[in-house]
């Protein structure tokens, strides 16, 4: 695999292990913001990762 393509497994390994408990998980013990900032990064970092997995390096086999 490519180095974008371990770049962007490693980001989804941490989606799930950082911020998913405070998205996800605990609903009743944070307010109501930690809850969307979470959400907010898990979803923009899944786009990043989505982008990075799927661009080519340009080499041709």
């Amino acid at each position: 695999m490519s180095k974008n393509k371990w770049i962007a497994v490693a980001i989804i390994a941490v989606l799930f292990t950082v911020p998913f408990y405070y998205a996800y998980l605990n609903i009743q013990g944070h307010g109501g913001i930690v809850q969307a900032l979470a959400m907010t990064v898990i979803i923009i970092a899944a786009i990043v990762a989505i982008i990075l997995f799927n661009k080519s390096t340009g080499h041709t086999h």
